[in-house]
């Protein structure tokens, strides 16, 4: 018997930001996992909120999907990343 390998989870923090780079609270953010699934979460006053991805053995990309909320409209094409390791719209997380 073969032993399985150690699995992990991805955890990705999204930010969401109206055209004036002000936080969205109450955001509801989709992304899904090129392992397969999706995941969703809701932005608390910093416009922050952690997806976690379920159990992996490998690295992984994460793709937002869609983000709503009251009184503004997502616009993939300006998502953006301030810290560089992404495109803001997918991210590769590396398995640790």
């Amino acid at each position: 018997m073969v032993p399985s390998a150690r699995r992990w989870k991805a955890l990705v923090t999204v930010r969401v930001d109206d055209a004036r780079h002000a936080p969205v609270p109450g955001a509801a953010v989709s992304g899904s996992w090129s392992s397969g699934g999706t995941s969703l979460c809701t932005t608390d006053a910093a416009g922050l909120c952690t997806l976690s991805s379920g159990a992996l053995k490998k690295s992984v990309t994460f793709r937002v999907n869609t983000v709503s909320g009251a009184g503004f409209a997502y616009e993939p094409g300006a998502n953006h990343d301030p810290d560089g390791d992404s495109d803001g719209t997918s991210l590769f997380v590396p398995r640790p």
